[in-house]
């Protein structure tokens, strides 16, 4: 079996609405001292595992055209 990348950590309050949700690297062996609040009903964790063939890759180089910076710019 597949060893997860992260772990959704999500906590929701007596009306099923969402009050915290985190991304986590880790899976904690114990959950008592992470969940804060007193109103909280339950806690989801989802496994979460990267998906390569949908990855999008960005670098650092600068794609502007400094023509068209010159002409917004009227010059200056």
């Amino acid at each position: 079996m597949k060893k997860p990348d992260c772990w959704l950590y999500e906590e929701y309050d007596t009306n099923g609405e969402l009050r915290s949700s985190q991304i986590w690297t880790f899976l904690p062996s114990d959950l008592k001292q992470t969940i804060k609040l007193k109103d909280v009903h339950h806690v989801e964790l989802t496994p979460m595992y990267k998906d390569i063939k949908a990855k999008q890759v960005y670098n650092k180089e600068n794609k502007y055209d400094s023509k068209k910076l010159t002409e917004a710019f009227c010059g200056h």
